[in-house]
This record gives C-alpha cells, sequence and structure tokens, in this order.
C-alpha cells in the first residue's frame, strides 16, 4: 500500500515558467520523517564522511516498553545509507553523545539500563556500519564515595586521543558540592590511557558542554556554583590540561537558562541565553537572546530574538564556513494554526550579531501539535541540515531531518512561516488565498478552485524534484481530481498555468512513499 504524506508548503503565485520550477530545486533541500513507535527523539547529529550525515534518535512505544537507540546515516540528498540499532529488552538504552574521527570513523556513546545497575558502552563504527569496537564503562565509579558516572562529550583531540568528559557526583544525593569532572583519555584501539580529574578549588561544578576551538584551546560551559542551579553559567577559555585563560559568568536571572555555544574562525566566542528582561520574574517573559564574546573573553554585544514571549528557546548555535552564525530552536505563536506550542525556528545573523535572515517551519495543522529544531550542522554546499521532533495530536512524537539551502528554505524565495503537514487526509488547507486549496485522499489529489467561474482555461502539470512533468491535465471548475496511485517514490509539486504558460500558482508539494 502506498503511503503518503501531504507536505504543506506554503507556495505562493509564482510568475516563471517550467524552467523556473527546475531552479526551484536546485539547491536539493528535502524533508524526510523518521517514525518508528509512538514516542521518538533525536539525539545528536554530526557531519559524516563526504556528503553523509549521522543522526542519533531513540524509539519507544509509551507502554513501558524498552527505549531504544539508533545511529542512521544518511546522504545530503536525504537517502538513508544504514541504520544500527541499539537495544537491551526488556530495559532502556539511553541517549548519549555522538562525535566523529579524523579518520570518518564514529563514535557514540549509550548508557544501558539492567535490572541492577547500568552502565555506558562506547562503540567505534567505520562509515560502512561496522563496529570495529566496543567498551564498557561502569555508571558507578568508587573512589572515596561512589559517584554516579555520565559521559557528556567526545572530542577527539588526535587519533590517539579521544577524551570522553564525564560528571561525576554522590550516587546518593543529588549533586552535592563534592562533585567531580574530568576526561578518560583513549587510544585509537579504545584503551585507556589516563583519566584526569579537574581540580574545582572546592567549587561545585557540572559540565553542560565543552567544545574545541580552532586551536588547541575549548570552551567549556559550566555550572559553577550551589543554588539557583539553572540561573548561573561559566563559559571558560581553558587550554588541554585545563588551565583558564579567561571566564564569563551570566545570571543569575529571573527564569534564566542558556548553554550552546560556537566560535568562529576568529576566536570570537557565540552563546544563548533564555532571559526576562522585564524583572516581573516569569517564564512567560523571556526571550532567547545571542551573546558574542572576543576571543579574550570580553563581551562584545548580545541581541535579542523571537515574537512572543515564554516559548521560545534556542537548542543548538553554529559557525558557518562563510562566518555566519546560525541557531535553531523553537518559537510558539498562538496565531498561527499549528504553531500554538512550538514551531521549529531558525536564525541567521553575521559576527556583529545582524540578522541576516529567519525561518519558522510550521508542521502541522492542529493546535495541540507543533515542531522544533533541536540540532543543526552546515552541509557540503553551505545549506543546513536540521534534526527536530514533531509532536502529534496523540501525544506521540515522530523524529524529522530537514536540508534547506543556504538560505534556510525547503524551497526557492520562501518566506519568513513556511508551512508543511504530514497528515494523510488533511482538507480545507488554503496554499492560495486567490485561487485553490489542495487536499490528499486515499491515492488521489484534489484541487479545489474556490471560485467556481474560472475565466481563462487552465491547466495543472505534476513536476518531480528533477523537474520532469509527470501528469498534467486541465483545471475543472470546483473539483480537479489527479490519481497518482503510480507515481515513483518522491517529492511532486503541483504547478497551475494559464494557456500561455504562464504560471497561476504552485500548490502542495506532497511526498509519495
Amino acid at each position: 500500500m502506498i503511503k503518503k504524506y501531504l507536505f504543506h508548503i506554503l507556495c505562493f503565485i509564482a510568475l516563471f515558467d517550467l524552467g523556473g520550477c527546475s531552479m526551484l530545486f536546485s539547491q536539493a533541500a528535502w524533508i524526510r520523517k523518521i517514525d518508528l513507535e509512538r514516542l521518538d527523539a533525536p539525539g545528536g547529529l554530526i557531519e559524516g564522511d563526504t556528503g553523509t550525515f549521522y543522526v542519533t534518535h531513540r524509539y519507544s512505544n509509551g507502554s513501558g516498553g524498552p527505549v531504544t537507540q539508533n545511529l542512521t546515516k544518511m546522504s545530503f540528498s536525504g537517502n538513508e545509507i544504514w541504520t544500527l540499532k541499539f537495544e537491551n529488552f526488556p530495559f532502556h538504552v539511553f541517549e548519549g553523545p555522538v562525535a566523529k574521527l579524523p579518520n570518518n570513523d564514529v563514535l557514540v556513546c549509550f548508557l544501558f539500563e539492567d535490572s541492577l545497575t547500568s552502565a555506558s558502552h562506547l562503540y567505534r563504527i567505520n562509515p560502512v556500519g561496522e563496529i570495529k569496537w566496543a567498551i564498557s564503562l561502569p555508571s558507578i565509579v568508587q573512589l572515596e564515595i561512589d559517584y554516579s558516572f555520565r559521559v557528556y562529550k567526545i572530542i577527539a583531540i588526535t587519533p590517539n586521543d579521544i577524551r570522553l568528559y564525564f560528571r561525576m557526583n554522590y550516587y546518593w544525593e543529588f549533586d552535592p558540592p563534592s562533585a567531580k569532572n574530568g576526561y578518560i583519555s583513549l587510544d585509537s584501539l579504545g584503551q585507556e590511557k589516563h583519566r584526569v580529574y579537574f581540580d574545582t578549588n572546592g567549587e561545585y561544578q557540572w559540565p553542560y558542554n565543552i567544545i574545541q576551538t580552532q586551536d588547541t584551546h575549548f570552551v567549556k560551559v559550566y555550572r559553577p556554583t550551589l543554588g539557583q542551579l539553572e540561573l548561573l553559567l561559566r563559559y571558560d577559555l581553558v587550554d588541554g590540561e585545563d588551565n583558564q585563560a579567561w571566564s564569563y559568568e551570566i545570571g543569575p536571572q529571573d527564569e534564566g537558562g542558556g548553554g550552546p555555544v560556537c566560535t568562529d574562525a576568529n576566536g570570537n566566542v557565540y552563546f544563548t541565553w533564555n532571559h526576562d528582561t522585564t524583572g516581573n520574574g516569569s517564564i512567560s517573559n523571556q526571550f532567547p537572546s545571542i551573546f558574542s564574546l572576543d576571543k579574550q573573553g570580553e563581551f562584545r554585544w548580545s541581541r535579542q530574538f523571537g515574537e512572543d514571549r515564554g516559548i521560545p528557546v534556542f537548542f543548538d548555535i553554529i559557525s558557518m564556513t562563510d562566518g555566519r552564525i546560525v541557531a535553531c530552536g523553537q518559537e510558539g505563536n498562538a496565531m498561527l494554526s499549528g504553531g500554538n506550542y512550538r514551531t521549529g525556528w531558525i536564525v541567521c545573523i553575521d559576527t556583529m550579531g545582524n540578522t541576516l535572515w529567519e525561518r519558522r517551519y510550521i508542521l502541522e495543522e492542529a493546535s495541540n501539535a507543533g515542531n522544533n529544531f533541536y540540532y543543526a550542522i552546515e552541509s557540503a554546499d553551505g545549506g543546513l541540515i536540521l534534526s527536530g521532533v514533531i509532536y502529534n495530536q496523540d501525544g506521540g512524537r515522530d523524529v524529522y531531518v530537514l536540508r534547506t539551502d543556504s538560505e534556510g528554505c525547503l524551497e526557492e524565495g520562501c518566506e519568513l512561516y513556511n508551512h508543511i503537514s504530514f497528515f494523510t487526509s488533511a482538507k480545507n488547507i488554503a496554499e492560495d488565498e486567490k485561487l485553490f486549496y489542495v487536499y490528499l485522499d486515499n491515492s488521489t489529489v484534489n484541487i479545489i478552485s474556490k471560485d467556481n467561474l474560472i475565466l481563462e482555461k487552465l491547466s495543472y502539470e505534476m513536476i518531480n524534484l528533477n523537474g520532469m512533468v509527470m501528469k498534467k491535465g486541465e483545471i475543472k471548475d470546483g473539483s480537479t481530481q489527479i490519481i497518482i496511485s503510480g507515481l515513483m517514490p518522491g517529492l511532486y509539486l503541483i504547478r497551475i498555468h494559464n494557456k500561455g504558460g504562464k504560471t497561476v500558482s504552485l500548490l502542495k508539494l506532497f511526498y509519495v512513499d
């Protein structure tokens, strides 16, 4: 049975011919949904070898069944190359970090639970999906007391110095002052070379993140003190031995938070921070911001983003090859169909904080659904690959991956808001305020004219991503039906034009699977 997902891309009246339609797909943008079980979620996104990337994602049935983790390799064209499944029936596997090694092998670390305890399993996997080695790291470390151990980041300094950054706290008590953090250095065969515990100078430290800069230094993000743990972060530049070059502290503020960080080629630092600028102390007053520091850790500027308070947040921030900075996350907008709770959100700025463009992707028409972007990476041609979650009407979740062009668009010339639906039988969704709307019903696409008096002869063409016309015919008053049961899997566009060949409207992109 052919499975159809109707992609409601908000297309506008276009004044270009079929050649223009071919240009629409020149960036090879696409969207894919990973629908496994009722509760799916992404865990990471990294670039792979040439023309590929990896996404980690989990699923469970939501009824007490085990949580299973997956590592999927995909091409930049959106095709799945292979998937490895990590399961531990009847117990759970919890997400962990993923990283690429200099020879294009990939490392993934998942926390496996059993009836008595749990352990982190680290796997080294080559580009064809073969596991080269695996090691187990107990989740409880016995020092002067028992510590709960968790790897939060993997960085390959060299092929023979693979660092697993960890955080530890007293196993029987939440986050005491005795918490520790540090890293384990592994050689290329997964053998432990040495283990370093950072000197916290008697101060509690809970690591959020650590990234390597353009040189041998690292930007380390952590909570440095007890009390108001979510509201205070410190950003340190440290060398390979954790010696501090500079420190920048932000917070505490009412209802504040942050963590994602990146650096540019000049050593400038960019991080996100959600905070309330009104002083009223409410989460409903938050706006997400991006802060920038120079390479000496001095404040450069901050910029505030978002149209509505409360829901907006940035989950990731990256530096592009051309110097642009891109942040992604979610925004809510009660005035938009499908964006009542969450709307996938992308912001692109220059290195001085000036906004170059914003994009919002609304992936459902129901007010109790929504979506976001958790992770972003740059594709080889300067485009973006983003991974996020779709929150379904029934309370379930699906992972999806979106590839855009360099302007954050799924289609050429996209607008601030882009509407897409994965419903298989969505009706009465207007794409064009003047002429038509379209819906999918089983194996038939229905084009409905909003005005029964069509003044001139109009025709339709169904076009694939390569610009080839797969079906064509005349537009009829009231309703036009197109049978799509024989189409090959892929994305298709409906173009409506007049007898002179001029495009009158571009309707929905839809996907045949």
